[in-house]
């Protein structure tokens, strides 16, 4: 009997030796060489911590904004009226950059936290230090970003000028076109790595991803930088006992008191969950879509009625405020209104499925307007197939799931075409491209997040910073005067 071959080739020596698989790059290495690879991999590690250290220094060197704060008070009072508004321009600058600073020294504590677990672990690969390395460039770049301020002094009897220079964010916003899976992406199934088909995502304040995994009977909540997700409900098939779903649809977070809020559409009932303790809201609903006001309202779609109503806990029928004029076209009335959208107004945008169009409510309407779509089942500009997830942005922009499109648009209210800002590249599971996109999300750095659909996974594609030049100025006849810049 003889030996078994089980030698492979090392991919550092290219010689036949008992090998060992690296799971970051995939190559196989001797043990010799297994050993060099661990070190190179150390120093790369060792390069990322040298960098976030001096990012750390010069972040700590940076605290120019009480004192520019200060100047800004003392050339006011010396100055006339005229100046007051340009300080309040420049104290606006700096306070935003002040709250930004905030934000970015939360996520450079993480991203330190992260790198100190590593290093005590001594468990990480490629993958672990090309996420490090973005991490790092992406917070560098933002802090180079910041509004800087210096002062000018300059001597003389005639007019002279203020002015502040910054640079502001533009509405035209628009994201990175290759996406990446921030959750799933792994073929479907019920594995805690995996979806079967992702209906409706949320992120809550601290970018958790809320997934309602609709064949799976489950919602599932990932981290940010998770390699799987946690199961909210209890995870069992499919059924109608109190901690059971069956074809769940949607799902709200309640950021008061950390309770979660289910469509559970297949038992036809919404469902609250609070530390593991289940409550029965609402009953008797074919639910598509909820979302909860301000106010505590909940405002309910039903696909079996084709109305949106809005309910109160204790209410038995809620307030018809949609819909609720039988299946159809006209402006009263809605087919299969499968996801809702309430801005800040109380305006509530309708993603009405099968007339392949979306419609706004304003409050006490009695019928609609479309903003989107309605120009039949296509793939024009003008139109839509079957619409899914909606939200609307602060200048009233509508972003739609353009599910049968396998695409992302952006309509302008009042426009009779929409604009394709993400996918539209044909069915597929390539970075570019989505397999029926169900709903979309925004997160607070205006990072955008797909869940796509037959591909079983989150995509998340980001915001590309898009600045325009800003430049105020001021005259006045001062005998010695300082002017101000903000630069951004």
């Amino acid at each position: 009997m003889s030996m078994p071959n089980n030698k492979t080739l090392c991919c550092a020596c290219n010689k036949p030796k008992i090998t060992y698989s690296c799971k970051g790059c995939l190559q196989e290495f001797c043990s010799t060489h297994l050993s060099a690879h661990r070190e190179t991999l150390n120093g790369e590690l060792n390069g990322i911590i040298d960098n976030c250290n001096r990012l750390n220094e010069i972040m700590i060197q940076q605290n120019q904004n009480q004192s520019s704060l200060q100047q800004i008070d003392l050339w006011e009072v010396s100055s006339i009226e005229k100046i007051q508004q340009m300080a309040e321009e420049c104290r606006k600058v700096i306070e935003e950059t002040d709250i930004f600073m905030q934000h970015l020294r939360r996520n450079f504590h993480q991203l330190t936290n992260e790198l100190t677990q590593v290093r005590e672990e001594n468990e990480f690969n490629e993958m672990n230090l090309n996420y490090l390395r973005n991490e790092l460039r992406k917070m560098t770049e933002e802090f180079y970003n910041l509004a800087k301020v210096f002062w000018e002094e300059d001597s003389s009897s005639f007019v002279n000028k203020i002015s502040v220079e910054t640079l502001q964010k533009t509405k035209h916003s628009k994201w990175k076109r290759y996406g990446y899976s921030v959750a799933g992406g792994n073929k479907q199934g019920n594995h805690l790595n995996q979806f079967a088909g992702p209906h409706k995502i949320v992120l809550d304040i601290d970018k958790n991803i809320y997934v309602v995994d609709y064949w799976n009977h489950r919602v599932v909540r990932w981290k940010p930088n998770a390699t799987e997700g946690e199961i909210v409900t209890n995870g069992s098939k499919d059924g109608n006992e109190m901690k059971q779903l069956n074809f769940p649809t949607d799902v709200s977070v309640n950021e008061e008191n950390h309770s979660v809020i289910i469509a559970d559409r297949g038992n036809r009932r919404i469902v609250e969950l609070l530390e593991q303790n289940y409550k029965v809201l609402f009953e008797n609903i074919d639910c598509a879509s909820l979302i909860m006001d301000s106010r505590g309202s909940f405002y309910i779609s039903d696909c079996e009625k084709n109305e949106v109503r809005r309910w109160k806990i204790g209410e038995e029928q809620g307030v018809l405020v949609a819909g609720g004029n039988g299946c159809g076209d006209q402006l009263n009335q809605l087919h299969f209104p499968g996801y809702i959208f309430l801005d800040k107004h109380d305006c509530l945008y309708i993603s009405d499925g099968q007339n392949h169009r979306v419609m706004k409510w304003q409050q006490h309407a009695t019928e609609g307007t479309i903003v989107a779509g309605g120009n039949g089942n296509g793939n024009r500009l003008d139109q839509l197939s079957l619409p899914a997830g909606i939200f609307v942005d602060d200048w009233n922009r509508i972003y739609i799931a353009d599910c049968g499109n396998h695409r992302i648009m952006r309509w302008c209210e009042g426009q009779k075409e929409g604009q394709i800002i993400l996918g539209g590249n044909g069915c597929g599971k390539g970075s570019d491209q989505l397999h029926c996109p169900n709903d979309i999300a925004l997160d607070s750095d205006g990072n955008l997040y797909v869940a796509d659909w037959k591909n079983n996974r989150i995509q998340r594609y980001d915001l590309v910073l898009d600045f325009i030049h800003c430049f105020y100025s001021l005259t006045y006849k001062s005998e010695v005067f300082q002017t101000l810049h903000l630069s951004v």
